[in-house]
């Protein structure tokens, strides 16, 4: 029942938003159902299906932001305005994967960076931050830290988020070195969530997969770091053909339960 209030609550918060940035019904009215056909086509439903409550917002999907947030609202007013205007409104994107680094200790079997191998940085922090300030400005409300291993320059993705806290921010990871404490000052700095990789419930395969004897280790650590700073945190899972089985799925998400 709650859930169904929530889901009542961010659909007003919508239509509010969209009443306000076209003062018109039937432009409002051809927006909102713009909006509705374009969430069908890409979940397949009208509704939220599931919503995650952390840190007094709900979220319904690592690439959203929360609600009731500034970045909510951003998201979905830059959505309005592009289908109130059609091709006279300018291309701004919703979500960035802004890749950091190439450094990672892991050599996944399905990673693109790992033909480089262990490598050093190619920016330095002054350019990640002219990059950031310039995604800032352009009113970006969703931006995600990815590499490489992110964690690799946790010193510089601190300062980075420090910057500006009016955007969701995540770092996608393998949860390589994320201690709690380094989970807190993440939060602290304003961190949203994290979006965590483990591609089987066994540990020996998905070290294998993840060409590190530590991986599994590392994921069950970061998760219970993170969660227990607060922060929001989503499993991924790289579904190879041997694994997508019903045994598999059900122990996966046995598995994730139990964090």
């Amino acid at each position: 029942m709650r859930v169904e209030i929530i889901r009542h609550l961010m659909r007003l918060n919508i239509l509010f938003l969209v009443f306000i940035n076209t003062l018109n019904p039937v432009k409002a009215f051809k927006v909102l159902s713009k909006l509705t056909r374009l969430r069908r086509e890409a979940h397949r439903t009208h509704r939220i299906t599931k919503l995650a409550f952390v840190d007094r917002r709900w979220f319904s999907a690592p690439n959203l932001p929360g609600w009731p947030s500034r970045a909510f609202n951003q998201f979905v007013k830059q959505q309005i305005i592009k289908y109130r205007d059609g091709n006279e409104y300018p291309f701004v994107m919703q979500t960035v994967f802004f890749g950091v680094t190439r450094a990672c200790k892991l050599k996944c079997k399905h990673c693109s960076e790992n033909i480089h191998g262990y490598q050093k940085e190619d920016s330095d922090l002054k350019t990640l931050t002219d990059i950031y300030d310039r995604l800032n400005d352009s009113g970006i409300p969703h931006i995600q830290f990815t590499g490489g291993e992110p964690i690799e320059r946790y010193d510089d993705i601190v300062n980075l988020i420090r910057r500006y806290n009016g955007m969701d921010t995540w770092i996608l990871t393998s949860g390589f070195e994320l201690t709690e404490e380094r989970a807190s000052n993440l939060k602290e700095a304003g961190l949203t969530g994290v979006n965590i990789s483990l591609d089987h419930w066994d540990t020996g395969k998905h070290n294998s997969f993840r060409g590190n004897c530590d991986s599994f280790r590392w994921v069950e650590k970061a998760v219970m770091s993170c969660l227990a700073q607060g922060l929001v945190v989503s499993l991924s899972l790289c579904a190879t053909k041997e694994f997508t089985t019903r045994e598999n799925l059900e122990k996966y998400i046995e598995l994730c339960l139990s964090y």
